[in-house]
Order: C-alpha cells, then structure tokens, then sequence
C-alpha cells in the first residue's frame, strides 16, 4: 500500500489517501486544504522544500523521485521514498500528484547492517594484526632458541 497525495498550491493538500491516514496519524479531514510541507515537513527542512516546491511548479517537473523525511501527528519521523507527477491542464499547474513509500524500517536496516559491517572490519583488522603480533613472537622465540643453540620450537 502507498501513501497517495495530491498537491495544489503553496502545497495544499487536496488528496490525501487512508495509507497516508495509516502512517501519518492524520485524518484526511483533518488535513485537507492546510499545507503538506506546514504540517509534515520537518521545520529545519521547510524552507528547503518549498524552494523545491516552487521549482518543480515553475518548470512542470515530470515524473521526479526524492526521498526525504516527515514528521507524523505523533511526532515521529518517517522516512518516505516518493515519486511525483505534475498534472497541468494547457500548461496551467493542477497538482502534483505524489505516490509514497514508507522506507522508514528498510533504512534503519541499512544503518544496522552498515554499523555490524564496521564492527566485523575492526575486529577482522584486530585479529589479522594479532595474527601478526603471535607469528613475530613465535619468530623470537625461535631467534632466541637458535642463540642458545637449541632446536627451534616453532616451524615456518
């Protein structure tokens, strides 16, 4: 199921679809005809997305795909993967329609395994350098048991 959205002017929602409902905690009543980015857009992100905004509007952007992140009625974020359609009828702006995909799960599955990665590097770099440390020791001690004219302990 997809969050499916259509966005007039300045952002106003005018669809606003139940898996939006779903991940959002919004209503559609609730949020038919306030503004997408006002009421889902993180406020450090706002004024970025609106210069988006007022440029996928100018120049009818087709068929373009961002990801970013929104905030929910509870306050959480969640990140979503969406594709959008400018619809214009004689090239006047309608809409955009916007299809989203809740990646919220897939890309903290992402840093769990990027970081598990990291960790299986730096133990896989600390028992090549133990490795190391014990064949020089093993080495020594075969160095010292040649000075003292003894057979070496340790093969090759």
């Amino acid at each position: 199921p997809s969050i499916v959205v259509g966005l007039g002017e300045r952002s106003k929602i005018i669809v606003f679809n139940s898996t939006a409902e779903r991940i959002t905690g919004y209503r559609a009543d609730e949020v038919l005809g306030r503004n997408w980015i006002d009421v889902f857009v993180p406020e450090e992100m706002r004024e970025t997305l609106y210069r988006l905004w007022d440029s996928i509007v100018a120049n009818r952007y087709i068929d373009h795909h961002y990801i970013n992140s929104i905030k929910t009625k509870q306050g959480d974020e969640r990140m979503i993967s969406w594709s959008n359609t400018v619809l214009a009828e004689d090239g006047v702006f309608e809409m955009v329609i916007s299809i989203g995909e809740d990646i919220t799960e897939k890309v903290k599955d992402e840093e769990r395994a990027k970081k598990q990665m990291a960790e299986l590097q730096t133990m896989y770099e600390a028992m090549l350098g133990r490795e190391d440390r014990v064949r020089e020791l093993k080495d020594e001690v075969n160095r010292l048991l040649k000075e003292l004219g003894r057979p070496e302990k340790y093969g090759s």
